[in-house]
């Protein structure tokens, strides 16, 4: 049974949504529809298909890729539990607001798998006599069900082995490369009427603008649309990344050339 949710104007403004394709958004929209008060429903394509594309010219094979698509993207979580295959969107809660008299949800929630440690791994190590003993004597916590007393061939005279556990070793972290910021990427910051999320942009900026012949052009474009932009409000600018990331400096419109009025 399908239920009345929100659209926020975020979704449109979105980056990550934006690159998906046009039906995958589509689709996730008609999920929350579908979806149960936290946000999970059955993964069935050939049903979700005749709710969200009964008029379109769509297969199952289509809504099966945009659903994977989808995944893929960490916008969803397909799994299978209790022999039925679910859908859960994660952040659904964080979006929408059920009605308190929706019912409550029949579809088990996706399985938690507990991560193992096995950093704990004993290892044998030798003491002195006098150390052995105040170890074997009073134990920490963390060491008593680990000590093990070997052979006494095996042993030094004068010596005790006991097994203790090996502290875990903290990979090393390599710090990130820092780009060094690019000349001409500072002078589109300064000029952009809404300068917001700069490192989005800047990997835009890269991505879009490989050389100075793009990089003059998006300039003409940007100063082109400079009255279009005085006259909206800031909040209905794009994002910095979400305008380079659709190239909207190639939609400014031509400069056309004044002639003079006849004498």
């Amino acid at each position: 049974m399908a239920r009345t949710r929100l659209i926020k104007p975020g979704f449109f403004e979105s980056d990550e949504i934006g690159f998906l394709p046009p039906f995958a958004r589509l689709l996730f929209i008609a999920l929350w529809q579908l979806a149960d008060r936290q946000g999970r429903l059955e993964d069935r394509p050939a049903r979700i298909k005749g709710f969200a594309f009964r008029f379109d010219d769509v297969t199952t094979s289509d809504v099966e890729g945009w659903l994977q698509t989808l995944s893929t993207a960490g916008f969803l979580h397909r799994y299978e539990a209790d022999g039925l295959k679910c859908i859960e969107i994660p952040t659904f809660l964080k979006h929408q607001r059920p009605h308190a008299n929706e019912a409550k949800s029949v579809i088990p929630a996706r399985p938690i798998h507990p991560k193992v440690d096995q950093d704990f791994a004993p290892r044998t190590q030798v003491l002195s006599t006098k150390d052995a003993s105040a170890s074997l004597c009073n134990p920490s916590p963390l060491t008593l069900h680990t000590h093990t007393l070997p052979a006494r061939a095996a042993a030094p005279v004068g010596a005790a082995v006991c097994s203790v556990p090996a502290s875990p070793k903290k990979p090393s972290r390599k710090k990130p490369e820092v780009q060094p910021e690019d000349p001409r990427f500072a002078t589109f910051w300064s000029q952009y009427p809404r300068p917001k999320a700069k490192r989005d942009a800047e990997r835009a900026f890269r991505q879009q603008v490989p050389d100075d012949a793009t990089f003059a052009a998006l300039l003409r474009g940007l100063a082109a649309q400079a009255e279009d932009f005085g006259s909206r409000p800031l909040d209905k600018i794009p994002y910095p990344a979400t305008w380079l990331n659709r190239r909207e400096w190639e939609d400014a419109p031509a400069a056309t050339t004044r002639r003079s009025p006849l004498p």
